[in-house]
């Protein structure tokens, strides 16, 4: 936190450049099927596939069959018939003149069980009429549209080679061939098929006006060569089968509730030295707070695998008799994750209602300490005790941070980015939407933290911190918290419990950062790992190379998405409603392995770190 600024941002002033990275080499690993990358079909995409052989010998005739199935993309253009209806008109419909006279019923006499002398006498309905109904002007447009879309469909290969055998003979599959003249060339239709045994990449299917929006034909072409000289001949047969658009939806997404009694939903005030803090009268600082609708506390508890002395149970204890709720945070570095988990336990022993991870620039490249740290973490803590992550806000400067650990599955539940617009030297509006932007793809609950400290760059003023909190209500946050007390000033403390205007024409930014090939760090990482679980047979290895674009065009057909082969809001939105693949994080010298378990086989690759994260998680990690 304080003192670690020029580590934390990287922004305005003193935002430093994305880090330089230099390709990393794959390890040499058995896929299943032949291919890295598989759709969501669950073949792999590209010249592999599943392959059969057939060889029948019937002397002296030799029939070798050979079927090759590959999912392929093909573009395709689709036929609508757009229908149009003009000019209906109904005027003039009257009903008149109803009328129901005369109903009388007399004479009713029960004696004992006998009924009699029930009659009914003079019912008449009349004058009922209905008159001038007329329809005009019914016509019906035919108007052909011709969408073209990018879809997933499958091309199967089949190839028959005869040796020495007479028209006619039966082939390796039972069926008789087609005998053609040599060299020549029968297509059912005008698809010009790809290379046969290739990606098929740039198929196309132009389906006839009649053919429904939802599909489209067949398409066939066979290709009949000899082999001079040794009396054989291979028959090619090509086969793309009609493309369905698939009818399955994607999962509900895992939904992270945030509890009415969460000690983040709330404002809230960091305590970095409870000593400068008021002198340390915590008699004091609860009556400062509650008098400005401060409701939560975040005491420092430990510096890396150090406790602090001044959070303890006699505090925790005062703090609660005051109706308030109080958190524990730790800086942690990674250098010894497993004792700095155990400083992080300490917290909900001495009664603390949360715990808050403060990680920073230390944790870049760590990602075998910080899979320690969390894991170790919730041995002792449990699975649903209050943890947050209070880390770096600019996520795009920051590529190699473990995100996808410390707000991944079994990590923290909450979210709390460091935007102080100040020390990066921006405004309250933009450190939000960048923050934001890059941030809400790990789905976890942001609870924006706001700075109350002057630096170099400047001071806060009231008219800021009140912006701060009118802009976090806007984005739905259900509780900020600030930086810090022992910094600020009476007057700003004031101005946390008070709301700005918005700024004009300020509307939320909704959209998630857009990736796209050449990126490398965490984000693509944690794409990789959703791409697998929704179904591609994909490395993860943090570079948006070749395999992820082609995973990400794959699913973008699949779920009728604009097929781009970038991650923009839209994919993002539909790609998190998986489950993420679990990683298994390692490091051999200077290099870190991400091993996956697909389909029954551990798939292991190395990640694309930059230089100086390589070298820093080196020194730290092969401890472990």
């Amino acid at each position: 936190m304080r003192g670690m600024r020029d580590l934390r941002t990287g922004a305005g002033k003193r935002r430093p450049r994305l880090p330089r990275t230099r390709s990393s080499a794959l390890l040499t690993v058995a896929l299943i099927a032949g291919g890295v990358l598989g759709p969501l079909t669950g073949m792999a995409v590209g010249s592999g596939g599943w392959t059969t052989t057939v060889i029948t010998q019937t002397s002296p005739c030799v029939s070798t069959t050979q079927t090759q199935t590959v999912p392929v993309l093909s573009t395709v253009t689709l036929t609508t018939t757009g229908t149009t209806t003009t000019g209906t008109t109904t005027t003039g419909t009257t009903t008149t003149g109803t009328t129901t006279t005369g109903t009388t019923t007399t004479g009713t006499t029960t004696t004992g069980t006998t009924t009699t002398g029930t009659t009914t006498t003079g019912t008449t309905t009349t004058g009922t009429t209905t008159t001038g109904t007329t329809t005009t002007g019914t016509g019906t447009t035919t108007t052909p549209t011709t969408p073209t879309t990018t879809v997933i469909t499958t091309q199967t290969t089949t190839t028959i080679t005869l040796c020495n055998c007479p028209p006619g003979s039966a082939t390796a599959t039972g069926g008789a061939p087609t005998t053609q003249p040599a060299g020549t060339t029968t297509a059912a239709s005008s698809t010009t098929p790809g290379a046969t045994g290739g990606s098929g990449l740039g198929l196309s299917a132009t389906p006839s006006a009649s053919t429904p929006a939802t599909s489209t034909p067949a398409t066939t072409a066979t290709t009949t060569t000899p082999t001079p000289g040794v009396g054989c001949t291979t028959t090619t047969t090509i086969t793309i089968p009609p493309y369905v658009p698939p009818t399955n939806t994607a999962p509900a997404p895992v939904q992270l509730r945030v509890p009415k009694r969460n000690p983040f939903a709330a404002h809230a005030m960091w305590i970095w030295e409870l000593p400068a803090t008021d002198h340390g009268n915590i008699g004091r600082i609860i009556a400062q707070a509650r008098a400005h609708g401060i409701h939560t506390l975040l005491i420092k508890s430990g510096d890396g695998r150090t406790a602090w002395s001044q959070f303890n149970r006699p505090l925790v204890a005062r703090i609660h008799a005051a109706h308030m709720s109080v958190c524990a945070w730790q800086y942690v570095y990674g250098n010894f994750p497993a004792a700095e988990a155990a400083v992080g336990a300490l917290a909900r022993r001495d009664g603390a209602d949360c715990l808050v991870i403060d990680a920073e620039a230390q944790y870049q490249g760590r990602y075998v300490a910080a899979q320690t740290y969390i894991r170790d973490l919730r041995r002792r803590v449990g699975p649903r005790y209050p943890v947050a992550l209070a880390g770096l806000p600019y996520i795009q400067y920051h590529t190699n941070f473990p995100y996808s650990i410390f707000l991944g599955p079994n990590g923290a539940q909450y979210n709390t980015p460091q935007m102080y617009w100040i020390d990066i030297g921006t405004t309250v509006p933009y450190v939000f939407s960048t923050t934001y932007s890059y941030n809400e793809i790990y789905q976890r609950p942001i609870f924006p933290l706001g700075q109350l400290y002057a630096d170099n760059w400047g001071s806060p003023n009231p008219g800021s911190i009140g912006q701060f909190n009118r802009i976090a209500k806007a984005y739905r946050a259900l509780g900020v918290s600030w930086w810090d007390f022992q910094s600020a000033k009476p007057a700003w403390i004031a101005a946390t419990n008070r709301m700005a205007r918005l700024p004009r024409r300020f509307a939320p930014l909704t959209n998630a950062a857009t990736l796209a090939r050449g990126a490398r760090g965490d984000m693509v990482i944690w794409a990789q790992q959703h791409l697998d679980g929704a179904g591609a047979r994909l490395l993860v290895d943090g570079d948006y190379g070749p395999a992820t674009q082609a995973a990400v065009r794959a699913f973008q057909a699949s779920h009728h998405l604009h097929v781009s082969g970038q991650i923009d809001g839209r994919t993002w939105n539909l790609l998190l409603h998986y489950r993420s693949v679990p990683v298994r994080w390692s490091v051999r010298g200077h290099t870190t392995y991400a091993t996956i378990v697909r389909f029954g086989r551990r798939l292991t690759s190395v990640v694309a770190l930059s230089r100086a994260s390589l070298a820093a998680a080196a020194r730290s990690e092969r401890r472990h």
